[in-house]
């Protein structure tokens, strides 16, 4: 209600209730440290890491959103295992996921999600999205950038077109250049992936 305050005041207000000091007067609650503990940072930034990974990996793959999908979490480090132990009922519901749990090994049917923070991370994709129709999708993708990327390169390689183009404009260009370069390794990295299924 506090919050709603500036931009409702008159149903906060009602709402807050009659016989009270105005709400617009009344203090803010102060911090409690109890509330916080059990929480550990690295455990929720561990979180949102691989929440993060595992819906990009979804959007990569064009996984529909509507899909549950099953993860694994392999690795030896206690300290993860803990987190992921901690962490997994967000994981589960931030990442549509089915199941998220410790193993010792994955399926064949799974992709693995790099992560710097731990061993390895696999999510399963084969029951979810035809794999040849999305090596068609993504190849045919790379085709394009790789068209887009030439063109741009012939642009900066055109002596021409460095003499007289705005040095703003051939700074975009070239950081458009490394883009698509980047793009490009990304997607050939996933076919990879896919042809390993």
């Amino acid at each position: 209600l506090r919050l709603l305050n500036p931009f409702m005041p008159f149903i906060t207000e009602e709402l807050w209730g009659e016989g009270q000091d105005l709400l617009l007067q009344a203090s803010w609650p102060s911090y409690d440290a109890v509330l916080c503990e059990g929480y550990d940072k690295k455990m929720i930034e561990w979180c949102i890491e691989v929440i993060t990974n595992i819906r990009s990996t979804r959007a990569l793959y064009n996984v529909p959103p509507s899909a549950f999908l099953r993860a694994w979490f392999l690795g030896d480090k206690d300290q993860e295992k803990q987190y992921s132990e901690s962490g997994f009922l967000t994981i589960k519901r931030l990442a549509r996921l089915r199941e998220f749990e410790l193993s010792e090994s994955a399926p064949t049917t799974s992709i693995q999600i790099e992560l710097p923070n731990c061993d390895s991370i696999f999510l399963d994709l084969g029951q979810s999205i035809d794999v040849a129709a999305e090596k068609a999708r993504l190849s045919k993708e790379i085709d394009r950038q790789t068209k887009d990327l030439a063109k741009l390169d012939g642009k900066l390689r055109n002596a021409d077109f460095r003499a007289k183009a705005d040095p703003a404009v051939i700074e975009d260009t070239e950081k458009r250049a490394a883009d698509l370069r980047t793009q490009i390794v990304r997607l050939t990295v996933a076919v990879a992936r896919l042809s390993a299924m």
